[in-house]
């Protein structure tokens, strides 16, 4: 007999399917009932597919004094958007019509935003800086100085500092925004020094100074500087992020940085040096593979602004897909928001969904591939009308079917009323003996809330990789596919992975095989329509699913002649509401060998 997890405990390795207990995981929540696995708040979309909008690729949350009105502001391709507060973070944005506004002027691979107390915001375009005054409700256009490269914009002590010319840091004060200081005092220029240096890719303050984070495309090195913002060219102190070739987002924790790089490592500033952070890999076999990992734009699989802090936490939104022609991802690394916790390691905890912030019928329950991600943003809102829901904001370009995309702003289901659905995969559970029979699982859970809630189980002895195929639905339980998928048989799984239906697995009940194959499935995917992704893969369904209302524990059974092995993995899907949860799995197994 095994429990897992051990000490009621999840730990994630990613750079292991032995070590730890998690192999992986999809829209979990480790954090809100420690000790209990529960199915996180769906991501929701806010605004999608409106005309002009981009990739929302900064967010902030700032003041109009002269109407009195506070707005979330986005930059998102070359226009700047908003939307009131009044409902927090559902109310959908539109695109800013204040005048002097830099409204095709910006853009998604070069853009950030700023704020200046209650007093300016600013916003970096393709060459200029453009001021937006809180007391006038209207924008103002400084000079085009910022070169080449990526404007990435930050504050410190009296002056904005942004980035341009690939390699230089230009200042200004907010009430001189047109006079830019692009030489001299208050400016940086890493070209003057020997380091190998493509593109300074961000820029983060902490409380004496500022840190400059690069991206050395020939992969002889990355560095990371500090400076007090004031020495001429020159940074202060240099320090080499050790086996990487750049820098991709930051984030300052307990006024010190906290880094991802390029290899897909947390790191963090000790005072002396950048050391990885415990438990800080994320679970991908090469996260050199991943989309533009060394671009000189913000293009890349993570973005600048793509990290924030919830609850002393890290989390990121980040892009899965690989840099390769049939845009690959791993089974163990699914995009959209990931959480770090230092005991546990990395967690999926949201993918971003179709289902509308303000209503609509569920079509998805989240997409495991993005086209492109871009910010997140946490803060709370200062909304009080009852109708007020979510307390972050993401930035995405994502797939709307197997080929078509969109882009969106989307915010969680703070208020938990949606139904959602997640999953995880337990790691390699090696038998007592040389090999034992799996004869059952139990799960211990709370009582179901509801009659469409369920759980299943599925487990798998062999390591084979998935296959993916397009798909195209022909009911909310069946679909054809002209890919060949003679590999696959009915009892093995098929998860969603792009497209409506997505977020959800299920198992073949029936195949016909023709020139286009029908795929029968054992679950209902409402609303899906239209073509999408599919992942085949050969997982073994144990037992029946679950759904009753009546029992906090369930045996799972597996199948006769399909279970003796070395090892064993488990996969437990959940369709839950609110507050339901899963305890622990306590697997039984006897000597086979």
């Amino acid at each position: 007999m095994i429990k897992i997890p051990p000490n009621s405990q999840w730990q994630a390795n990613g750079k292991s399917d032995t070590f730890g207990s998690l192999y992986s995981a999809f829209n979990i929540d480790l954090q809100t009932n420690k000790g209990a696995t529960r199915v996180s708040p769906r991501m929701l979309i806010n605004t999608n597919n409106i005309t002009d909008l981009g990739t929302p690729v900064a967010f902030s949350t700032f003041t109009d004094q002269n109407g009195g009105v506070q707005y979330h502001w986005a930059v998102a391709g070359g226009y700047v958007f908003r939307a009131t507060t009044t409902s927090g973070y559902i109310t959908a944005f539109a695109k800013d019509s204040s005048t002097g506004s830099p409204n095709g002027l910006c853009s998604s691979d070069i853009s950030d935003m700023a704020s200046y107390g209650k007093l300016w915001l600013v916003v970096s375009a393709t060459d200029d800086i453009f001021r937006y005054d809180a007391s006038s409700g209207a924008w103002n256009d400084g000079t085009s100085q910022l070169g080449t490269g990526v404007h990435m914009l930050t504050t410190y002590g009296q002056r904005f500092y942004v980035t341009g010319n690939l390699t230089s840091i230009f200042s200004f004060t907010p009430a001189n925004y047109a006079d830019i200081a692009v030489s001299g005092s208050n400016t940086l220029n890493l070209a003057n020094n020997a380091y190998p240096i493509t593109s300074i890719s961000t820029i983060k303050t902490v409380s004496d100074g500022i840190w400059v984070f690069t991206i050395n495309q020939s992969e002889s090195g990355c560095w990371a500087f500090k400076w007090d913002g004031a020495t001429a060219n020159d940074p202060n102190f240099a320090y080499i992020i050790p086996d990487s070739s750049g820098v991709l987002s930051s984030v300052i924790k307990n006024d010190a940085p906290w880094i991802l790089d390029n290899n897909g490592r947390l790191m963090y500033f000790n005072g002396g040096s950048f050391v990885e952070a415990p438990n800080g890999r994320l679970p991908v076999r090469n996260a050199k593979l991943l989309k533009n990992s060394l671009s000189s734009v913000n293009d890349r699989w993570i973005h600048p602004n793509g990290m924030t802090i919830v609850d002393g936490r890290i989390r990121i939104l980040i892009n899965n897909e690989n840099n390769d022609n049939s845009k690959t991802i791993e089974e163990n690394i699914s995009s959209g928001i990931w959480e770090y916790d230092e005991t546990i390691g990395w967690v999926h905890i949201h993918s971003l969904s179709y289902h509308a912030s303000t209503a609509g019928s569920v079509t998805d329950y989240g997409q495991n591939r993005i086209v492109r991600a871009g910010a997140l943003y946490s803060a709370k809102s200062p909304s009080t009308s009852a109708s007020t829901n979510g307390t972050m904001l993401a930035g995405a370009q994502f797939y709307t079917n197997a080929t078509a995309t969109a882009n969106g702003i989307f915010t969680n289901d703070s208020n938990n009323t949606l139904q959602k659905y997640g999953y995880l995969v337990t790691s390699k559970i090696f038998s007592s003996n040389i090999q034992d029979t799996w004869q059952s699982v139990y799960l211990r859970f709370k009582k179901l809330f509801s009659s469409a809630n369920a759980i299943a189980v599925k487990y798998r002895l062999n390591d084979v990789p998935p296959m993916e195929a397009t798909i195209t639905w022909t009911s909310t339980s069946t679909f054809t596919t002209t890919t060949d998928i003679s590999a696959y048989a009915v009892g093995d799984e098929v998860e969603i992975v792009q497209g409506t239906g997505g977020g959800k697995c299920a198992h073949i009940t029936a195949i016909l095989n023709a020139a286009t194959s029908e795929v029968t499935l054992d679950d209902t995917f409402t609303g899906a329509t239209g073509t999408a992704k599919a992942r085949f893969q050969k997982w073994i369904k144990a037992g029946q699913t679950f759904s009753n209302q009546t029992s906090n524990f369930e045996k799972f059974s597996m199948q006769p002649q399909k279970n003796t092995s070395t090892w064993i993995q488990y996969k437990v899907c959940m369709q839950f509401t609110g507050d339901d949860e899963l305890n622990d799995l306590t697997v039984i197994n006897a000597k086979h060998e």
